[in-house]
Parts: structure tokens; C-alpha cells; sequence
């Protein structure tokens, strides 16, 4: 960790080592400009279609590792018809009325082997993954999409070339 080597010997010894590994301190100096100015903000409130939760769930691979809340990603898609209504007034409830379930924000962080490592008792031979509760997930994902789809229509992206 940090270019040093020890042994780890306990689990909790192993443990404080894949998390040094993995979580990195928070740098010293912050990354955001000081007195910089910010264009003025925009007038928009997200709004959830029925399409669009069918279309993220459409994009979910149904033999994930479940998150936190346990709700697996092939209910989602082979319930899909029972829940989009369902679905559709949580989400859409979201900002109206400014709440957020706090047990959405709950994860897991699974350690897994890299694979073709030669040597497994190296912290840099493991990665770190994240099980999300999946309807936090599928809730920011949209929002996400929609963030992309203002930025891209009031030109806040710099062209790429």
C-alpha cells in the first residue's frame, strides 16, 4: 500500500490494507477552481416517464449480484409489467416532493480477485465492486440520462474532437 509492503495477518490487519488500497486519502488541495464563476442556474425539474423505467430495466443484465435491499435484477425484468406503474409514482414522487428514501443510499462493497494475477497476497490483486440497491440505482440512472440530455441541449459540453 502506498509503494510500502507488510503482512497482513488478521483480518483486520488484511482489511485497514484493502481499504488504504482502495480508498486513497482525499487530496490536499481541492480540485474546484476558487472564486470561479458559474453560469446562471437553469429553470428544470426532472420528470419520470413510464418509458423511460422500461427502458433502464431493458438495459439491466439479469444475473447480477443483488445489492443491499436483495431485489435481484430478473424480478425487474420479468415483473416489468406489474411494476411499472408501481414504479412510475415512487420515482415520479422523488422531486416533487424533494425526498429521498435514505435506505436507497445503502451498499455493499464486495472484494474480488483480478484474474490472471500471479500473486494473491498482494492488496493490488483485488478490486473492489459495489452492490446498489436497485431502486436507488434505476432512480439515478434516469436522472443521470436526463442530466446528460440538458447539458447536450443547452450546450454545456465542450466539443470533442
Amino acid at each position: 500500500v502506498g509503494g510500502q509492503q507488510c503482512e497482513a495477518r488478521t483480518n483486520a490487519e488484511k482489511s485497514k490494507t484493502l481499504a488504504r488500497s482502495f480508498f486513497p486519502p482525499k487530496p490536499t488541495t481541492p480540485s474546484v477552481p476558487t472564486n470561479h464563476t458559474y453560469p446562471p442556474p437553469i429553470n428544470y425539474t426532472s420528470t419520470v416517464t413510464q418509458e423511460q423505467i422500461t427502458c433502464m430495466i431493458g438495459k439491466l443484465k439479469p444475473y447480477k449480484a443483488a445489492g443491499p435491499d436483495e431485489v435481484s435484477n430478473s424480478v425487474l425484468i420479468n415483473c416489468l409489467d406489474i411494476l411499472v406503474d408501481y414504479l412510475y409514482f415512487i420515482f415520479s414522487a422523488i422531486p416533487r416532493l424533494n425526498a429521498y428514501y435514505d435506505g436507497w443510499l445503502e451498499w455493499i462493497t464486495a472484494v474480488l480477485r483480478k484474474v490472471g494475477q500471479s500473486r494473491y497476497d498482494l492488496a493490488k490483486s483485488f478490486r473492489p465492486i459495489a452492490l446498489l440497491c436497485m431502486f436507488g440505482k434505476l432512480f439515478t440512472g434516469m436522472l443521470a440520462e436526463d442530466v446528460v440530455f440538458v447539458c447536450e441541449s443547452m450546450n454545456f459540453f465542450l466539443p470533442t474532437t
